[in-house]
């Protein structure tokens, strides 16, 4: 599998991995950073 995109979602205080609600066409991948949430979307 390819990576097609990834984007980084600033965190502030109080967000977490839970509160996130995410729209894929397909499949991703979640990481969380110290500062940022990373979202990556694949492709085969």
């Amino acid at each position: 599998m390819a990576i097609l995109k990834e984007s980084g979602i600033p965190k502030d205080g109080t967000l977490s991995k839970n509160d996130l609600e995410i729209e894929a066409n397909g499949q991703y991948q979640l990481m969380e950073r110290p500062d940022c949430f990373v979202v990556k979307m694949l492709c085969s």
